[in-house]
């Protein structure tokens, strides 16, 4: 999903900006291993017919697109697909979900990535998927919980309190776009077992990450540039959020990553 979404909804983060690329190169980083593990649970093979919603970057897309084969194909749906680079069996398609699946027939996996968070209409849209669900066919949907970032350890009292400053106001900052909910993460399990999903399962994954220039750092350090008006509607000042990028960059802090929860559900048979 991506910034051409404000004709109905304000999403967070924009594919056009100039920090989109360093931003999916850390969920890719952090992320990737995580969902990759999750397909591979659900046995995504050669011939199978995939839909990715929201691709980012495209490196689930088109891990799914080596996994499927040339029997296979993957369709990525985005609103602003510019990142993802083509390939032979992937099919990449610009639309909005809310508008329904914006091809025929059914698939053998959906996945969905920090997608639906950012969307008010996601119960609906879960319908919508469910109902483009092969039977046996699995969905994986992968989501950021508010779950707070925990300090490890800084360089003072005070850099502890700004953090947890400007990421209780970022989290806020998010929900306030037009019904974006960081606590969807924790409702999709049962929102897939209330549309008929059976094997529904739930892993939760954190990790801590240093100060410094590495891609978590980064990540951190370019959300809170794209996300800096709805920081600062939340009552951080430039200067604050200033002091936040130099404390991302100082190799003295260490904290927890965002809390990720990825939910996998399959269709009955019949």
């Amino acid at each position: 999903m991506n910034d051409s979404t404000q004709s109905r909804s304000a999403y967070a983060f924009k594919n056009s900006s100039e920090e989109s690329r360093m931003q999916m190169a850390g969920l890719q980083a952090y992320l990737d291993p995580i969902t990759t593990g999750a397909l591979d649970a659900v046995g995504v093979r050669a011939g199978m017919r995939c839909l990715e919603l929201g691709p980012g970057g495209g490196s689930i897309a088109h891990w799914m697109c080596d996994r499927v084969g040339p029997q296979g194909e993957v369709i990525a749906v985005d609103l602003n697909p510019r990142h993802v680079e083509p390939a032979d069996n992937l099919r990449i398609v610009q639309a909005d979900i809310r508008d329904g699946v914006p091809v025929e027939g059914q698939f053998d996996v959906i996945h969905t990535r920090l997608c639906l968070l950012h969307i008010p209409e996601r119960l609906q849209i879960m319908k919508v998927l469910v109902d483009a669900l092969k039977p046996g066919g699995w969905m994986v949907i992968g989501e950021f919980t508010p779950e707070p970032l925990r300090v490890i350890s800084t360089p003072g009292e005070a850099a502890s309190e700004l953090w947890h400053k400007v990421n209780t106001a970022l989290f806020d900052g998010i929900t306030n776009l037009n019904g974006a909910d960081m606590n969807w993460s924790y409702q999709v399990h049962d929102t897939m077992l209330e549309h008929g999903l059976i094997d529904v399962h739930h892993t939760e994954h954190n990790e801590s990450w240093d100060g410094g220039e590495g891609i978590a750092a980064r990540m951190h350090y370019t959300n809170s540039i794209q996300l800096a008006e709805p920081i600062k509607s939340c009552g951080v000042t430039d200067a604050e959020l200033e002091e936040f990028r130099a404390l991302t960059e100082n190799p003295e802090f260490r904290a927890t990553h965002y809390q990720f929860i990825n939910t996998r559900g399959r269709k009955p048979l019949s």
